[in-house]
């Protein structure tokens, strides 16, 4: 503070913005016109008033508006971990007062990508966010590419994810045929299906009491896998999920009745 005053008695503050606002001493003497102090505050939005008072009583005050934020972002996950990238990133962070999240994707050429924090959810526990952001990454099918998130905060504490490598796999898989045998209320089902990066093939009958999807095969051999399956007698609508590493998926229908 910048004081023109030759018989100063002291300089006080006092923060309105707290719960039981007490007047404080900044300083009782200054050099060279300057009184200049170290004071702690709480986090969040201030609103000081400063008085400054002399031998005869007169009193000069000034307010002054500030915001305080002394806790670094914290990013907690990002996704995918490793393998393949399909184009859908995630983030989980934790911060109260957040107001920048980009997403940068490096491959030949660097994009950065902003999302808008309105889209993320908000966990309600500890300041926790999450945000999924879906990128657009066909250019660089079947290439590598490195991505990684920064998060800012109100007052400019920056945190920066670490770097990850992966894959690009664009292409949905494919399901060339669906072929099956009945015998009695099961059925032998051969799946043809095209994916270079296969996680696994589900399924689920709809026409079940309680449908729940279950593991059809995590392999494939020429193409094709091969299993046999529990039927309802009457309608059977079943479901084939076909997933790839990337997160990739297509699903086929086929009708079975017994």
């Amino acid at each position: 503070i910048d004081v023109t005053e030759q018989n100063l008695e002291k300089i006080t503050y006092i923060d309105n913005n707290d719960p039981k606002p007490k007047e404080k001493t900044l300083c009782s003497g200054v050099q060279a016109n300057i009184c200049n102090k170290k004071v702690s505050f709480k986090d969040g939005n201030h609103n000081i008033t400063i008085k400054i008072k002399d031998l005869a009583g007169n009193i000069a005050s000034a307010e002054l508006q500030f915001f305080t934020d002394s806790k670094i972002p914290k990013i907690k996950k990002t996704l995918p971990k490793k393998g393949f990238a399909s184009g859908i990133f995630f983030i989980e962070f934790q911060e109260e007062n957040p107001i920048l999240l980009n997403l940068f994707i490096e491959n030949s050429d660097l994009e950065e990508i902003n999302i808008d924090l309105n889209t993320c959810s908000y966990l309600g526990n500890n300041n926790k966010y999450t945000c999924e952001t879906d990128v657009d990454l066909s250019i660089h099918d079947s290439e590598q590419i490195k991505y990684w998130f920064e998060l800012t905060d109100k007052v400019n504490n920056t945190a920066i994810s670490k770097p990850i490598f992966l894959m690009v796999d664009t292409t949905l898989p494919v399901i060339n045929a669906i072929n099956y045998t009945i015998d009695g209320n099961t059925a032998i089902v051969a799946l043809d299906v095209t994916e270079e990066n296969l996680d696994e093939i589900k399924y689920i009958n709809n026409d079940d009491l309680v449908p729940k999807e279950k593991s059809f095969c995590t392999s494939l051999k020429d193409n094709k896998c091969t299993k046999k399956i529990t039927l309802n007698a009457g309608n059977n609508d079943i479901s084939f999920n076909v997933y790839d590493e990337a997160g990739n998926v297509f699903a086929q229908n086929v009708a079975i009745v017994v």
